[in-house]
């Protein structure tokens, strides 16, 4: 009797311990363009659109402003909990003309990061047109005033000017948009082209602000209030049969222990991080460049330490790492690289 006991007791805890975990998760999107005639890079078409509204109402989403669903985050989500926040970056006109009539008839509301020297230009919103958002209780926040890549300085520009000069950009930013609106706007910055280091998030936290990113995850308590993700959504990845897997995504647990920050001229960087030890035993898939990596894998009493090492190119890249949580869901973790030469920094496109 007593062995039949214990044999059920360890069955149990051999379950428990292989069970997918009950994590409670919230996912941001992100925008730029809905218009038929933009760049694919950064653009989905309304028709993309409007099936990415009705699939976050068909998977049971409840969509809600970015500041509340950072609320809802830090308060702590019930486990498998469905939240969404729509966001857009720049500010493009075509918010106005297309994609705001789709978030209306669902009663949603997004988020618009905008480029504060770029408003009332051509093809973008105005000052007017932010005010009128506003009212409609949609969010205008934070973008810079020019849009520059944050992490590089300019030629002969010591340290200390370069923090200066991004933190300028970040507080003039602030100050117009505040001025425009007339009211105090929510510290929270989008970090153009996704890019940021060590120093920049740093800079960031002692001025109060999160910084949101480009690259794919989900969020929950644990989550870098300087490095919270955001699942970039264009023409090239808007087929919801492959978006649904990111939609879907729950936080993995991971500690990067090295680099401090993805700016590198490794034509391989090695990424070292550590997942908790009842992660021992879970198969991850990891990629670099649409490559699979095979991770070096090392468990001892409190963590499993992972080593990915890949080729990349020059220019932004990612290493993804995903690991079934049942339930037709994944865990997701996301580093972006930002691979410069010797020579300096890559040209954008």
């Amino acid at each position: 009797m007593f062995r039949t006991v214990m044999e059920s007791v360890r069955a149990v805890l051999i379950m428990a311990a292989t069970m997918p975990l009950l994590a409670s998760a919230a996912v941001i999107l992100q925008y730029h363009h809905v218009a038929e005639d933009t760049p694919p890079a950064t653009s989905v078409t309304p028709a993309q659109f409007a099936e990415h509204l009705q699939a976050l109402a068909r998977e049971g989403f409840e969509v809600v402003p970015l500041t509340e669903l950072f609320d809802r985050v830090r308060d702590g989500l019930a486990p498998r909990e469905k939240v969404a926040a729509i966001t857009f970056d720049d500010g493009y006109h075509n918010f106005l003309t297309e994609a705001l009539p789709l978030l209306d008839r669902h009663g949603w509301k997004a988020a618009i990061f905008v480029t504060t020297g770029d408003v009332g230009k051509g093809g973008m919103l105005d000052v007017e047109d932010l005010r009128a958002i506003k009212a409609r209780g949609h969010l205008i926040l934070n973008h810079t005033q020019r849009h520059p890549h944050l992490v590089r300085r300019h030629e002969g520009e010591s340290r200390k000017q370069w923090l200066h000069r991004v933190e300028q950009e970040i507080t003039g930013a602030q100050t117009q948009l505040e001025s425009w609106l007339g009211e105090s706007v929510p510290n929270i910055l989008a970090y153009p082209y996704g890019e940021q280091d060590s120093d920049v998030r740093k800079l960031l936290q002692r001025l109060g602000y999160i910084g949101v990113g480009q690259h794919t995850g989900a969020l929950d308590a644990a989550v870098d209030w300087q490095q919270v993700p955001r699942i970039p959504v264009n023409r090239r990845y808007a087929d919801w049969t492959s978006l649904r897997d990111k939609v879907l995504a729950l936080p993995m647990p991971v500690t990067v222990v090295s680099p401090k920050d993805g700016v590198t001229e490794s034509e391989a960087p090695e990424l070292s991080m550590q997942l908790p030890v009842s992660w021992r035993n879970r198969a991850l898939n990891c990629f670099a460049s649409g490559a699979a990596i095979t991770p070096q894998k090392k468990v001892d009493d409190d963590a499993v330490s992972l080593t990915l090492q890949a080729n990349i190119p020059v220019g932004r890249s990612r290493y993804t790492c995903t690991a079934s949580a049942g339930d037709g869901r994944f865990y997701w973790f996301s580093w972006v690289w930002m691979r410069r030469t010797s020579d300096g920094w890559y040209p954008e496109y």
